[in-house]
């Protein structure tokens, strides 16, 4: 091997993550949802609807309360899917063109962001959120 290979080599055990784009630490989920914008409430309701549209859900961060049913709907013209960031969230939705699928939303109180690993992945791209609050 020559010198400029070894250095190479070195630098790249040397500097962890040399090769990776992305960052390995994850964001915390409260930080995602304040990037995602605007909190539709709809706490109010014990069935709400998130429509899975082209590169988007509508409303992309819906604050819901535990028990909540939400449908998942794909209103666009292309497969879709429904991924938590954090498995055991709840069970990872696919869906095609006009298909639904419904998940209860967990009990637990907290944020939990979802994207579509098609369209996009955790740091950008088609990502939404339920934010599990308690009612008032």
């Amino acid at each position: 091997m020559s010198r400029r290979a070894a250095a190479a080599v070195l630098v790249l055990f040397a500097v962890p993550g040399a090769l990776s784009c992305t960052s390995s630490a994850a964001k915390p989920p409260s930080e995602v949802v304040a990037e995602l914008g605007e909190v539709t409430d709809l706490t109010g309701q014990t069935a709400v609807t998130i429509e899975v549209v082209d590169n988007s859900y509508k409303p992309r961060v819906a604050k819901v309360k535990p028990g909540t049913k939400v449908t998942f709907t794909n209103t666009g013209a292309n497969p879709h899917n429904v991924t938590p960031f954090e498995d055991g969230s709840f069970a990872a939705i696919t869906l095609t063109p006009g298909q639904s699928a419904e998940i209860t939303v967990p009990q637990t109180l907290g944020d939990v962001p979802f994207y579509c690993t098609i369209h996009g992945g955790k740091s950008s791209g088609q990502r939404g959120a339920l934010v599990i609050a308690k009612p008032f």
